[in-house]
């Protein structure tokens, strides 16, 4: 429970973090760099709370395309992929796009 209420909190502050309205308390509470209290997870549970959706959009977003083109490519808007990559960046603990290109690496979701 505590799990997911702090997965809530994680997606507020990303969602509030990018916006132009003045910023909610919870995000200087929380904090700019999150990392989980609930310890390191291993790989098989990480990779089991990814749906396939992210797990196509991962494998597009190991190529050179923009997020924009992974949009039209998943007929998808791209707000919704960008969902899908604060999701995988919440869920796998990564910062950056290079981040979820190792981590498919190494997990072999995709070969390079």
């Amino acid at each position: 429970m505590c799990e997911r209420i702090y997965v809530f909190c994680i997606k507020f502050v990303i969602r509030y973090r990018k916006s132009t309205h003045k910023k909610p308390r919870i995000i200087s509470a929380l904090g700019l760099g999150i990392s989980t209290p609930f310890g390191e997870i291993s790989d098989a549970k990480k990779q089991s709370k990814i749906t396939s959706k992210e797990i196509d959009f991962l494998k597009l977003s190991c190529s050179e395309m923009t997020y924009k083109e992974i949009a039209n490519i998943m007929y998808l808007s791209l707000r919704t992929v960008e969902g899908y990559r604060d999701n995988l960046f919440i869920e796998l603990n990564l910062k950056t796009r290079v981040g979820l290109v190792l981590y498919a690496k190494k997990n072999k979701i995709v070969e390079l």
